[in-house]
C-alpha cells in the first residue's frame, strides 16, 4: 500500500498542479451548501435523489434486477459523502483507512470479472455498462480517500483505533471462493474472481464499525450517514440475490429444474445476509437517535 500511495503522490500532484486554479474558483459557488453538516448532508441527498430519478428514467428498464445497480449507486454516494466530510473538515478523524483499503481491493477484484464477463450483471439495461461504471467511479473515489488519509490528513488519521488485522480474512476468502463458486461466467477463473469479491465485501465494513465502536460516544453526522447509505447498499444487494440465488445452482433451468445442490447460491446468500447483519447494531442506534431527534450516540466499548 505504501508503494501505491507513493505512486498516487505523483499522479495527484500532477493533477493538482494543472487544476488548482480552476478548483479554487469552482469551490466558491457551493460554499453556502457546505457551510453546515445539515446543509451539506441535505445537498448530498438532494443530488442523490435527483440523479437516481434521471438514471432510473433513462438508463434502466425498471426490471427488478436494477436493484443491483442501485446498490452500487448508493455506495458511490456514501463514499462521496465521506469525501465531503474529510475535505470540508480538513480531517480524517473517525475514518478507517483499512476499510477503504479493503473496498479498493474488493472493487478491483470484482471489476476484473464484471468488466470482462457478464454472468453476474443486472439483466436490465443498467447491466450493459452503468453498473460497472459506478464500480469504477467508486474505486477511484476510494483511492482518492486513501491518498487523503495517508498523505494530506495523515496527522489526523486515528491509526491506533483502526482494525489492523482485517487482511487476514483475504486468504480464507480466496480459498472458499475457489471451492464453492457458482458458474454463471462459465469460467473457473472468472467465477472464482467474482465470488472472491462477493465474499470480501462481507468484511469491508468491519474496520469502520470497529473504529466507531471502539471510540464510542457521539458519531459525526457524515460518518453516520455514510454507514446508513452503505447499509442501504447492502440491503439492495441482498434483495437482488434473494430473488436470484437459485439461478446460481449448476444445471438450473427456470421452471424446469433446480439443478444440483446450490453451494454457490447458499454461500452468496449467506454472506449477503451477514453483510446486512454486521451493520444492524449501528442501525439500531441510528434509528433510535433519529426518532429522538439527536445525533447517534454509541456506547463506550473496550474492544
Amino acid at each position: 500500500m505504501a508503494a501505491v500511495v507513493k505512486a498516487m503522490d505523483t499522479v495527484f500532484g500532477a493533477a493538482a498542479a494543472g487544476t488548482g486554479a480552476v478548483a479554487s474558483r469552482a469551490t466558491t459557488a457551493p460554499k453556502k451548501l457546505m457551510e453546515t453538516e445539515q446543509s451539506a448532508t441535505m445537498s448530498a441527498y438532494g443530488g442523490m435523489v435527483l440523479s437516481s430519478c434521471i438514471i432510473m428514467a433513462f438508463f434502466t428498464d425498471f426490471d427488478f434486477s436494477m436493484v443491483q445497480m442501485l446498490s452500487s449507486f448508493c455506495m458511490l454516494w456514501a463514499f462521496l459523502l465521506l469525501t465531503i466530510k474529510v475535505e470540508s473538515q480538513n480531517s480524517a478523524k473517525g475514518v478507517s483507512s483499512k476499510m477503504l483499503e479493503m473496498w479498493a481491493l474488493t472493487l478491483f477484484v470484482r471489476l476484473s470479472s464484471t468488466s470482462i464477463k457478464r454472468g453476474y450483471l443486472p439483466e436490465d439495461k443498467s447491466g450493459e455498462w452503468l453498473y460497472q461504471f459506478f464500480d469504477v467511479c467508486i474505486f477511484f473515489v476510494v483511492m482518492r480517500l486513501i491518498y487523503s488519509l495517508q498523505r494530506q490528513h495523515r496527522q489526523t488519521y486515528q491509526e491506533e483505533d483502526d482494525l489492523q488485522g482485517i487482511f487476514w480474512t483475504v486468504p480464507p476468502t480466496l480459498m472458499l471462493a475457489l471451492v464453492f463458486h457458482p458458474n454463471l461466467n462459465r469460467s473457473k477463473c472468472f467465477d472464482t474472481i467474482w465470488t472472491s469479491a462477493q465474499l470480501l465485501e462481507t468484511f469491508c465494513m468491519l474496520p469502520q464499525l470497529y473504529m466507531i465502536t471502539k471510540q464510542g460516544g457521539k458519531v459525526e453526522t457524515y460518518t453516520s450517514q455514510f454507514v446508513v447509505l452503505m447499509f442501504v447498499s447492502r440491503l439492495c444487494a441482498w434483495l437482488f440475490w434473494y430473488s436470484g440465488y437459485p439461478e446460481l445452482a449448476d444445471g438450473y433451468v427456470e421452471g424446469v429444474t433446480a439443478g444440483d445442490f446450490n453451494w454457490g447460491g447458499y454461500l452468496v446468500m449467506g454472506m449477503s445476509t451477514l453483510q446486512v447483519l454486521i451493520s444492524a447494531d449501528f442501525m439500531y442506534y441510528y434509528v433510535k437517535a433519529f426518532m429522538a431527534g439527536r445525533a447517534v450516540q454509541m456506547p463506550i466499548s473496550d474492544v
